[in-house]
């Protein structure tokens, strides 16, 4: 079920709570070969992870030159950090939906996190630190604040 994240030679587990002091209800685990996601049932006796899949990385992604480092998930998308940009994906279909050209001037991306209390995400580079934030996820609406 699982493969080896040996590609990238890291990997980075993201976990979505819907409400602060809650049980996670979805994971998204960024490997080398794409980006394992799946449901969070704790009532299942045999394992909590169900309706599994792999997504692959978007086809532009090389990852001998443009590796994600992080990753984010929401209710409806997983966002991956590039050195240069974000993407965002949807756990639906798969689509990129969103992405975010970053300029030179800042640095390099280096990490990016949820706030799992007001859902917003943050993101910094050498220089500068960005916060994003989620607005009607359904409609696939993503933006710097």
């Amino acid at each position: 079920l699982f493969r080896s994240p040996a590609n990238l030679g890291y990997s980075e587990i993201a976990l979505y709570i819907s409400k602060v002091r809650s049980v996670p209800s979805s994971f998204a685990w960024m490997m080398g070969n794409g980006v394992l996601y799946g449901k969070i049932d704790h009532s299942r006796p045999d394992s909590v992870f169900c309706n599994v899949q792999v997504w692959d990385y978007p086809s532009d992604v090389d990852l001998h030159f443009n590796k994600p480092i992080s990753i984010v998930l929401t209710q409806f998308h997983f966002l991956l950090l590039f050195p240069d940009r974000v993407k965002a994906v949807c756990i639906l279909n798969g689509q990129v939906v969103f992405q975010d050209l970053f300029l030179e001037k800042f640095g390099s991306l280096k990490r990016m996190v949820r706030d799992p209390f007001i859902g917003q995400i943050w993101i910094h580079t050498e220089k500068a630190v960005f916060r994003y934030h989620v607005q009607r996820e359904s409609r696939d609406e993503i933006g710097r604040a």
